[in-house]
Formats: C-alpha cells, structure tokens, sequence
C-alpha cells in the first residue's frame, strides 16, 4: 500500500493514465460489475489499512454538518450548540446544514485523531464511497481522490490489473488475449442475421464486388426513369451540406446510391462535421444507412468521437449501426462495450424495428477476424 505522504505524487505522475482508464471503463465495463469489482476490492483493503495513519481526506475536505447531528456532536464534546457552532462551524448557505471553519477539519486533535468518535457525521463515516453502488457515475470523484486517499490508489490501480490495462495506458498482450477470447465465445454464443439491415450492410462492406454486379444487372435489365434521372441530376450538383443531407434521406435505386456514396465520400473534409451533428438526432433509416457507409469508408477514423457521443444518439437503429462501424474500424478495446450493448438490444424494449443487437454481433464478428489474422 501507498504511504500517505506520497499518494499525491504518484496520483500526479499518472494522471494521465489515470484519465484515459476512466474513459476505458465508462465505454467498455459493465455498471453492475463495476460496483461489484469495487465492493469487493474495498472490503479486502479497508480492513487491512489503519486510517488513523493518515487522516488525508480530513485535511483536504470541508465537511458538512447535518443540523440534525448538533445535539450529538454537542453532548459528545460536552459544549452547547450555540458554542459548537461558534467554535466549529459556519452556515452552509444553500441549506439548514453547517460547514467546518477553515480548509481542514477542525475537529482533529493535536494528534491528528477525530475528537468526535462515533459521533463523526456519515460523509466521513463512508468515505471513500468504494462499496457503495453507482459508482461508475462517479468515476471522475474517483480519479481524483486517488490523490488523497491511499486505498482508492490502490484499487484503482488494481482494477487496471483486472481489466488488463497496462502502465502505459493500454491493454497488456494478457487482458487482449483475455477480451479476444471473450469476444470469441460471446459471437458464437449468439445467431448472426445476414437478412437483418446490419447483416446486409456488412455484406457490402465485405463483399463490394456484389454492388458493382447488382449495378451492372439493374442497368441492363431497367431503363432508367425520369424520377432516377432527376435524382442523378440532383447527385451531379450537389455541392452544399444541406443539399447532400437531402440526399441522404432520399430513396434512390442501387446505381444512384452507389453513384451519391461514392460522392459522399469524395466530400468528406467538407461533410463530416456536418454527419455528426445529424448522426445524433436523425432517425430516418436512409439517412442512418448513409451515415454508416459514411463512417465505415471514411478516411477519418471517428471511433473516438463515436464512443464519446453515442449516449446522445436518439435513435436505437442508429447507436446499432455505430456498433457495427466500431467493429468495423475499431480496436480490440472496443470489445466489451460491443457486448455490452448487444445484450442490451436483447434485453430492453425499443419502439423500433427487431434486430438491433446484430449492429454490435457483426461489429464483434469482424473485430474478431482481423484481430486473428
């Protein structure tokens, strides 16, 4: 275990990795497991380590006093409240509690003891808040406390050892060996659907060939319409963002849709900010088909921005055919995130089509083939 005088400087050297872990967890871990991983971990250490010897969370933190806690913090030290509160305390201005004087506790002794024992108020009582749940929703107050409290330091640092994640801020060859296999027996676990939209969107990814062969049969069997030619016409000229997002939501037969991709593409420095920003809020299945060509043959890897953004994604198909783009274009890091939301479009109900789940099965399936090869 971190002695108490050094956690803060060792917390400071790998801030940085630190952070990047933090991030690593919100995409990839389970909320459950993560309070699990945590209680479990807390209650090997905490009775292991004497918090008498360090005292660093009282000497960093103004602590709030419940105003239902005076009277036992009065009898306690055998003063009045009026006199508690002169000697100790200041009004907390957005409520009835109080707050302690100064930057560190004023209830410590010269010792460095808590003069209040049992009477000390339930913010102390708990802290660091390692066993309690939901803690992946405080993962940020956690990074930061690894700077001050020596059992978060350690468990912090043993949950990288679990998850794999190395010193340098990556996964070991021994948590990627652990996550591919994983990987592995979860895509096996499920059906792949190669009917289901991200199925066939996969296909095409896979197998460009099979556009090409289904354009050249379409022009020799079907003349082309007036309503095909305005579209072609109306792909010739677009040159302006709100123009191509028209045309991202319009129906088109395969040989002008392959005809507007290939453009789309052409236009990426120009577009891409542009997709984002719809990406989060439309949920017109065309536009969401588009949008995933877009991100799958972008020269723009956007697995960073997509992992950063996909909680503000409406639209469930979408968030889907993300999943597919980051097995598409991801890394092995992506792999428990994938699986983390395949079981949940198993899981919940979504007032939209079936198969969601197969965005993030074929996403695992093809990270799983080029991680082997």
């Amino acid at each position: 275990m971190i002695e108490p005088n050094r956690v803060r400087e060792a917390a400071e050297k790998q801030e940085e990795e630190n952070w990047m872990f933090r991030t690593f967890l919100k995409m990839c871990a389970d909320e459950k497991e993560l309070d699990k991983q945590f209680k479990r971990l807390h209650e090997e250490i905490f009775p292991q380590y004497d918090c008498s010897k360090c005292r660093n969370c009282c000497r960093e933190y103004t602590i709030e006093i419940p105003k239902k806690d005076l009277e036992k913090i009065a009898k306690k030290l055998e003063m009045s409240k009026s006199l508690v509160i002169s000697t100790f305390l200041k009004k907390e201005p957005k409520n009835e509690n109080y707050l302690t004087q100064g930057d560190s506790c004023v209830f410590l002794n010269q010792e460095g003891a808590c003069i209040l024992g049992h009477c000390k108020p339930e913010a102390c009582r708990d802290y660091p808040f390692t066993n309690q749940p939901g803690r992946m929703g405080s993962l940020m107050d956690i990074v930061q406390n690894t700077a001050i409290c020596p059992i978060v330091f350690e468990i912090y640092e043993r949950l990288k050892l679990e998850y794999g994640f190395s010193d340098t801020g990556e996964m070991s060859e021994r948590g990627k060996r652990s996550i591919l296999k994983s990987a592995k027996e979860f895509v096996n676990s499920y059906e792949l659907e190669p009917l289901s939209a991200a199925g066939l969107e996969y296909t095409q990814y896979i197998f460009p060939e099979i556009n090409e062969k289904l354009d050249e049969a379409t022009m020799e069997l079907f003349a082309a319409t007036e309503e095909e030619k305005t579209v072609e016409k109306m792909i010739s000229e677009a040159k302006n963002a709100d123009e191509f997002f028209k045309l991202m939501r319009k129906p088109m037969k395969i040989q002008n849709r392959q005809k507007f991709r290939k453009k789309l593409i052409e236009n990426e420095e120009n577009l891409i900010d542009f997709i984002k920003e719809k990406t989060l809020r439309n949920a017109q299945d065309i536009f969401i088909e588009n949008a995933l060509y877009f991100f799958l043959h972008a020269k723009t890897d956007c697995c960073d921005w997509i992992l950063t953004e996909y909680k503000n994604v409406r639209s469930a198909y979408m968030q889907s055919m993300l999943c597919l783009a980051l097995g598409v274009r991801g890394d092995i890091a992506v792999v428990p995130f994938l699986q983390k939301e395949a079981m949940r479009f198993m899981t919940e109900d979504f007032n939209e089509d079936g198969f969601l789940e197969q965005g993030p099965l074929y996403g695992l399936h093809e990270l799983v083939l080029r991680l082997e090869k």
